[in-house]
């Protein structure tokens, strides 16, 4: 019972680290001016990882729910899954591609700083919006609302 809660936790805390690591990663050497950085780091397939990551620790924690006998459509459960697809969708439709547009212009040598500093800000926007979604659901099972 407890593998599977352990297995869960284990696969959203490394998706987690991931993507948020890569992207304050990112955010430390767009602040020091260091393009290169950026380039290096947002050329790694992270937006490729994070999918499988992320459905990984998805799929442990709906057997972990059903292991442990919680009503499936409880509220904290269905607060989950709504802001887990809103993350997903985000994910794949929203950070995703800024990432990908992001290393596009911190590896291109021609592109002006002013463009740069145009990717960075939608690639800070995008990182607050994610972990302002991560922390909502840290809450959301930690607290386990309207149960």
């Amino acid at each position: 019972m407890f593998v599977l809660l352990y297995l869960h936790i284990l696969a959203i805390f490394t998706a987690v680290t991931v993507v948020m690591g890569a992207g304050i990663l990112v955010l430390i050497g767009a602040r020091g001016g260091n393009r290169s950085v950026v380039a290096a780091i947002t050329s790694l397939p992270i937006p490729r990882l994070a999918g499988p990551l992320y459905s990984i620790g998805g799929l442990f924690g709906l057997a972990t729910a059903f292991v442990f006998g919680y009503n499936l459509l409880a509220p904290w459960l269905i607060i989950a899954y709504v802001l887990f697809a809103i993350l997903t969708a985000m994910g794949i439709r929203i950070s995703g591609p800024i990432f990908e547009r992001t290393h596009a212009v911190a590896s291109d040598p021609a592109a002006s700083n002013e463009l740069f500093g145009q990717a960075m800000s939608r690639f800070r926007m995008d990182a607050a919006v994610t972990l302002v979604g991560i922390a909502l659901i840290v809450a959301d099972m930690v607290f386990k609302p309207f149960s």
